[in-house]
């Protein structure tokens, strides 16, 4: 069985993407999120800061967000057109701009599959979605959505989590010192995923988040596995060990 691992559109879909994956060989998708365009936003916020809601008004900040929302339709119609189960969690970008625009934009995709804190069963390997909040997890949001994954954990060595989010203090979660952002050199990803790894140990973990990585490395003795930023033309192919998922092939693209 072969997962095609793909994310981070920020509203794109290239036609070397669409081409490429038109002559891969996979069972399903397994997608990290970020389908909504935020650089417009994330453009004005550098020049106001917090500010900004106060600058732009209350209706064209809306209107914005609702532009920013609408073109997760341009990434979702071409992975619906793949004729493939897509299984996804929602990105911080869907989180940050009108949540229930996306949810309801959704639900026009028949082949597009929602698994925030749901598990789906797939030829007896497990996916758990644990999808994005804020970039930045709060402490409540901590212990909910900690409460609300363990619960529906099982069978550990046959389960493959998706999330948006790498885990705290991994090599895919610390912002470039280079990038031009106030983060810059700190590891931003989720306590709650790096919690939940380091207590259960699973195999294997899929995640997007940092368009500057593609790669494999290891939090404890979890695989954490990046395919790349979609917006840049990655993706990965994985294919099932299913005798042991830690075995499992991973072939990165870039297009």
């Amino acid at each position: 069985m072969k997962f095609l691992l793909i994310g981070d559109f920020s509203g794109q879909f290239s036609k070397e993407l669409e081409i490429s994956l038109s002559k891969e060989k996979f069972d399903a998708v397994l997608c990290t999120g970020d389908f909504a365009d935020m650089r417009e936003i994330s453009k004005l916020f550098k020049t106001y800061g917090n500010k900004l809601g106060k600058v732009l008004g209350k209706e064209k900040n809306e209107e914005i967000k609702i532009e920013a929302i609408t073109k997760a339709k341009i990434p979702l119609e071409k992975l619906n057109s793949l004729g493939k189960p897509i299984y996804t969690v929602r990105g911080n970008n869907e989180y940050n701009s009108k949540l229930n625009v996306f949810l309801k934009i959704t639900k026009d995709y028949k082949n597009i599959k929602l698994v925030d804190f749901k598990k789906v069963k797939i030829n007896g390997i497990t996916i758990i979605g644990f999808p994005a909040f804020s970039a930045i997890e709060d402490k409540k949001e901590l212990k909910n959505s900690y409460e609300k994954f363990t619960k529906i954990i099982k069978n550990i060595e046959k389960t493959i989590i998706l999330s948006h989010i790498p885990p705290y203090n991994c090599e895919f979660d610390k912002i470039p010192e280079k990038a031009k952002n106030f983060n810059a050199g700190k590891h931003v990803g989720y306590k709650t995923v790096e919690k939940i790894v380091e207590k259960y140990e699973f195999p294997l973990l899929i995640c997007g988040h940092l368009e500057e990585y593609q790669g494999i490395c290891y939090k404890d003795k979890t695989k954490v596995i990046n395919p790349g930023a979609a917006e840049q033309n990655k993706y990965a192919i994985l294919e099932i060990n299913k005798n042991n998922l830690r075995d499992s092939k991973i072939v990165f693209k870039k297009v």
